[in-house]
């Protein structure tokens, strides 16, 4: 992981954050099966949900 902060005016900071791909991957996984668990989808039981 790689931040960058440069400093703005008015007490203001600009953020550029950089993550390997791998780690963003496995994060939005582990939410969409958090999110596919409790969602209810009409058609779908609970905790079934594509």
């Amino acid at each position: 992981m790689r931040v960058e902060v440069e400093k703005q005016p008015d007490s203001v900071s600009t953020l550029q954050i950089e993550l390997p791909p791998e780690q963003v991957a496995k994060e939005w996984n582990a939410i969409a099966d958090s999110f596919a668990r409790h969602a209810k989808i009409p058609g779908y039981r609970p905790g079934k949900a594509p």
